[in-house]
């Protein structure tokens, strides 16, 4: 396994070595040990991706004081945590849900460009102790790790919606010490979605994505956690695993499911363009003939923001539980 070690140029103190331990689930999971140089100065040593994918190991400051942040997961758990004022530059450009906007307009967190395209020299200028990149900027990890240590931040679909969201909270806990704040959380969402699992056992669904047309998506990729954790049966569980296969309303019509659960991409990312709902249930004979539209369980997957760009956030889980909850009328 490759190490990459990123130390503070002065190290003071004697090292000592402590466990840390998390409990998510009632899983126990156990962190990697780490070195502390003295009372003030703590390290702890997490797995993340690298460039191409590869997990390395690479040591983090505990409590950092200057955070650049590069996607939204991590922005809303920070949000969450109450450890916003430690931000000092976020990606500004782009949309972003409405309770992180915040972040955007303060004049005194600098603007480091936008998911796609990031402003090098100003997240140098900046000096930071920590980088949260995504899975947008892997290409970069090498020249941001250069700068601070970095942790490429975002749900993996294809492991799992649930065991990556919890890997990435485990992740941001070690760092900031919040453990046991993050495992009475998520042991709520588990309970919750538990809920949902057992209304859903046995009833069909399709997970369509409006992307400039109805595109439907997959089992390993976005929304995934409705028919994963959540239980639903996927008619369609072998579509594209992301973005997803276009199609037409007489697929959906053939498959005919139960329910429908729709994300609109357009509304999400600010394009202008007919609203999902309307696309969907306007002046459309073949939608109208399904038994999810003559039943009213066409549920559509808001806020879109949080479902398409911020999905693996605290706030943002709750908002997601919460909205299949209320289209399913169990809250």
């Amino acid at each position: 396994m490759k190490l990459s070690k990123i130390l503070p140029v002065a190290i003071i103190g004697i090292a000592s070595i402590f466990a840390l331990t998390l409990v998510f689930n009632n899983d126990s999971v156990s962190a990697e040990n780490y070195s502390a140089t003295s009372q003030e100065d703590k390290y702890v040593t997490i797995e993340v991706a690298n460039e191409s994918g590869e997990l390395i190991e690479v040591e983090f400051p505990q409590d950092p004081e200057r955070i650049v942040v590069l996607n939204l997961q991590t922005l809303d758990f920070l949000d969450a945590m109450g450890l916003g004022d430690k931000i000092v530059g976020v990606i500004k450009e782009g949309v972003f849900p409405d309770y992180l906007q915040k972040y955007v307009d303060d004049p005194d967190i600098a603007n480091v460009g936008g998911m796609k395209d990031l402003d090098m020299e100003a997240i140098m200028s900046l000096q930071p102790d920590v980088i949260f990149s995504s899975d947008r900027t892997k290409s970069k990890y090498k020249e941001l790790s250069m700068i601070a240590p970095t942790m490429a931040s975002y749900i993996d679909y294809t492991v799992g919606f649930m065991d990556s969201y919890k890997t990435l909270a485990q992740n941001h806990s070690l760092i900031f010490d919040v453990g046991n704040e993050l495992e009475s959380i998520i042991a709520d969402y588990d309970s919750r979605i538990q809920k949902i699992a057992e209304f859903a056992d046995g009833k069909t669904a399709l997970l369509g994505i409006f992307a400039g047309g109805l595109n439907t998506l997959g089992n390993s990729g976005r929304c995934s956690i409705i028919v994963n954790e959540m239980n639903f049966h996927n008619l369609a569980a072998d579509e594209n695993v992301n973005h997803g296969n276009i199609s037409s309303y007489e697929s959906w019509l053939k498959y005919d499911p139960e329910y429908m659960f729709i994300i609109d991409k357009d509304n999400a990312v600010g394009t202008e363009a007919v609203a999902a709902k309307e696309q969907m249930e306007t002046n459309n004979p073949l939608i109208e003939q399904t038994q999810a539209y003559k039943n009213n369980k066409i549920i559509y997957l808001t806020p879109s923001d949080v479902w398409y760009m911020a999905d693996g956030g605290i706030t943002g889980m709750d908002l997601m539980i919460s909205c299949i909850e209320e289209g399913l009328g169990l809250k």
